[in-house]
């Protein structure tokens, strides 16, 4: 089996309800490096469905899923109290 690997280059930012101004919205964008394209989300699940799609990963069955959300939201948790505390 042939060794794939990828890298990514996320961006985070949060921008303030303009009715509230103390709720978060989380939104970003992905690009997958040595490539042109750029792709934007506007939740953090965004994160895992733009990867799964940019390496054919099928649709994860909702343990692994989890999983790696997990994973993800701990990592931006410990960035967000890096930047923002």
């Amino acid at each position: 089996m042939q060794n794939q690997n990828y890298s990514f280059v996320v961006r985070l930012w949060r921008e303030n309800s303009e009715g509230d101004r103390n709720l978060a919205i989380w939104r970003g964008s992905i690009e997958q490096v040595g490539s042109d394209g750029r792709i934007y989300f506007s939740d953090l699940d965004g994160i895992t469905r733009i990867i799964q799609t940019q390496v054919g990963i099928p649709v994860a069955p909702s343990r692994v899923k989890w999983q790696l959300w997990s994973t993800l939201k701990d990592r931006v948790e410990k960035l967000r109290k890096h930047f923002f505390a």
